[in-house]
């Protein structure tokens, strides 16, 4: 038996990174002998911004931070989920799920909101076809120029499925067909083994050239001589013609604006994006490298490639990927903003990698579903907690090679030294939305002073500080805070990693690169159904009117909660972007909280009088405006009284504004991997993660990125890479 000890980790910060650090050092009983892990957090929960809680005053309601689902593509987030729940039924036979396939249920309906000629939106129906496969269980991805084919292959299909494909045989296109017959059969006889002689492949000239094109690019696919110019330029003419005939067929019934028909857009944008990387002189053809693209936005990028500058700009296809990570910078709708290559590599996973269904949703808060099963698991397995530890300082050696001490403030003490964060009822771990006061020595009077221990601007007096040091206390540190923890936002205040940022320029690079989006949650319990409010089904929708432009039907959760008497007969959570930079405030101003839920209050007021009934025409009142009476409030308030009895949140403290990708980022972001110190892990979804979009994805890589550099475990990470390598290739 080995006398080695083991070696002590010190992880601050609790969000699904420094999570997932914890259960890949923990993942076998020999690992769990290799590490001794105490997970330091501020506050009393979990969760990061992932957090939820229940409150008890209103049905043991749950409160979430924001709109959260997971996508199909979440190959490693579902694989850890999967291992948890495993393990969280064997500590807990009670619990309601019992794996996670009982936690997340498919959404195959996501409506994509759309600008309408009187300046109002409406919703283009969109349901997701179901494929082979289970998220979390590992399949290898196309190959690059496969996964070109697999796009043109999607549009053709969009297409059949939204029009009479006879209608574009009135395009005259013979000259097209000719002209690149020819050249496609010499191009095919370089191929070896090849699918099938040249022939006739569709009486209708749409379905012969979409054929015809996903033959060519698949083809280059089994040339070593892949980037020959002659080649690529002749499959680069023949797709433009191709598109601009496509174009024309549409045209031909009258849809020219962007918003007329998604296929407009559509057209526009797959045939740009694939023309865009098949031109040798982009370089994509020689590595596959997306992150050569992130030095400029998505937009420039398209039009520089060709695209119709109208629909690049006004289409609300482009306009719904930009919405779903808040791309826009200081979250000025007006000021969008996405890393060219990162952002296709999101649409390429999201819309053509996904397992099973494209996306699921969480049946509870995502605090019981996920980080609750995580933290009952973590301790089972003897990590150790640490509440209301929040970080003020960390110190480098003088050589700077090694942190040195980690020094927190004490923001209360447990009776007793140990604090329980979550109770069990229904088979379900909770999370309150505030502390358990009657476990804190001098609770009740931090509760009436209004103690905020998440909040950026909390006066409630600290208690105490906790000084731990290297070789004493802990051998290696993870720092998984938020990528706003890392920037100097003011003058006054130094942020806890300070002394990193002197020492790393890589990691001062990052940080000061990284851009900050303050964001809204909006949750809206109603009196009707859904099918009610004027929908077949219960959507889940990108897109819809700004700011509150992602909408999700999530009325499961409701059954999870704890209502007595009337019960709403369905919930509705939005969220979005808000305008402001108050996360750069400083610590010491008290009003900014206050001008934050102002904000937020005041935008949804108004966001309801003019977009509600467009989310929901079912919602109207006699005079067609939005029918305040459908809030449910179960203090009968009148009209407008009744947005008090809903949720409204302002997500503008630094630990909680999204990090962004903006243009010429990326490429500043360090790794989980890189040893940047010796003893030093920098985690969370703000690092370069390979997917580098905020995600729940992209923060478990990072997590399990980390693991393996300490201790060579995981050795293999799904997909951490695809298409992806050097920012300056």
């Amino acid at each position: 038996m080995s006398t080695t000890p083991p070696k002590r980790i010190a992880i601050v910060g609790g969000g699904i990174s420094s999570i997932i650090t914890a259960f890949e050092l923990t993942a076998t009983p020999e690992l769990r002998a290799q590490h001794d892990i105490t997970l330091y957090q501020m506050g009393w929960r979990l969760g990061g911004k992932l957090a939820s809680g229940g409150n008890p005053k209103l049905g043991g309601r749950n409160e979430e931070h924001g709109l959260h689902v997971w996508f199909g593509f979440y190959d490693n987030a579902f694989f850890e989920i999967t291992r948890c729940y495993e393990e969280l039924a064997k500590i807990q036979p009670e619990a309601r799920y019992k794996s996670y396939d009982e936690a997340f249920k498919p959404c195959d309906y996501t409506p994509v909101g759309h600008c309408t000629d009187d300046g109002s939106y409406g919703f283009w129906d969109f349901y997701w076809p179901v494929v082979p496969g289970t998220p979390g269980v590992y399949n290898p991805l196309p190959r690059p120029l496969v996964f070109l084919g697999s796009v043109l292959r999607w549009l053709h299909q969009r297409i059949h499925d939204h029009f009479d494909i006879a209608k574009f045989v009135s395009i005259e296109a013979g000259k097209l067909i000719a002209q690149f017959h020819e050249a496609f059969e010499r191009l095919l006889a370089k191929v070896e083994n090849t699918v099938a002689p040249i022939q006739v492949i569709s009486d209708n000239w749409v379905d012969a050239n979409f054929q015809r094109a996903i033959t060519w690019i698949e083809s280059l696919d089994q040339l070593s001589d892949v980037t020959v110019y002659a080649d690529t330029q002749l499959l680069i003419a023949f797709l433009t013609q191709f598109k601009n005939h496509l174009i024309a067929a549409i045209n031909a019934l009258g849809l020219r604006h962007p918003d007329d028909h998604p296929i407009v857009s559509g057209i526009e944008l797959a045939f740009t994006t694939i023309i865009g990387l098949l031109k040798p002189e982009n370089g994509w053809l020689k590595d596959f490298n997306l992150n050569r693209f992130d030095d400029v936005d998505l937009r420039a990028w398209m039009i520089s490639n060709g695209g119709d500058p109208l629909v690049v700009n006004e289409s609300s296809i482009l306009r719904a990927l930009y919405d779903i990570p808040f791309a826009y910078v200081n979250g000025d709708i007006n000021q969008p903003n996405f890393a060219a290559g990162s952002s296709l590599r999101w649409v390429f996973r999201t819309v053509f990698t996904y397992r099973g269904h494209a996306m699921y949703e969480p049946q509870c808060g995502f605090g019981e579903a996920v980080i609750a099963p995580y933290y009952k698991v973590l301790e089972a397995r003897g990590v150790k907690f640490q509440f209301f530890h929040k970080l003020v300082e960390t110190t480098v050696s003088d050589d700077k090679t090694s942190v040195q001490s980690l020094r927190f403030a004490l923001q209360a003490h447990a009776i007793g030294g140990t604090y329980n964060p979550v109770s069990f009822s229904g088979g379900l771990y909770h999370w309150p939305i505030e502390p358990d006061w009657n476990q804190l020595v001098n609770g009740e009077d931090a509760r009436k002073a209004g103690a905020d221990f998440e909040s950026h601007w909390n006066p409630y007096p600290l208690v105490g500080e906790v000084v731990i040091n290297v070789g004493t206390d802990f051998d290696h540190v993870v720092i998984g805070l938020a990528g706003g923890v890392w920037k100097r936002l003011n003058a006054v205040d130094e942020p806890p990693v300070g002394s990193l940022l002197d020492a790393i320029p890589q990691f001062n690079a990052a940080a000061s690169s990284l851009g900050l989006v303050a964001t809204s949650g909006v949750q809206f319990w109603f009196n009707k159904a859904v099918t009610d409010l004027g929908w077949k089904l219960r959507p889940a929708s990108v897109g819809g009117p700004e700011p509150l432009d992602v909408w999700a039907d999530m009325s499961q959760v409701i059954a999870t909660e704890e209502w007595t008497g009337d019960v709403p007969k369905s919930l509705h959570y939005l969220c979005g972007p808000i305008a402001t930079t108050l996360y750069a405030q400083p610590s010491t101003d008290e009003t900014v909280m206050k001008q934050a839920d102002a904000l937020v209050e005041e935008m949804t007021l108004e966001w309801l009088e003019k977009y509600g009934v467009c989310d929901w025409p079912g919602g109207k009142d006699a005079n067609g405006n939005f029918d305040w009476s459908i809030l449910f409030d179960s203090s009968n308030a009148a009209g407008k009284d009744r947005l008090k009895a809903q949720f409204l949140r302002a997500n503008v403290t630094p630990t909680e504004c999204c990090g962004q990708t903006l243009a010429g980022t990326t490429k500043h972001r360090v790794s989980s991997d890189d040893m940047l110190l010796k003893n030093l892990s920098i985690v969370g979804a703000d690092t370069n993660t390979g997917v580098n979009v905020t995600c729940v994805e992209g923060a478990t890589i990072s997590g399990r990125k980390a693991s393996r550099a300490i201790c060579g475990s995981p050795q293999f990470i799904p997909n951490e890479d695809y298409m992806g390598g050097p920012f300056n290739p």
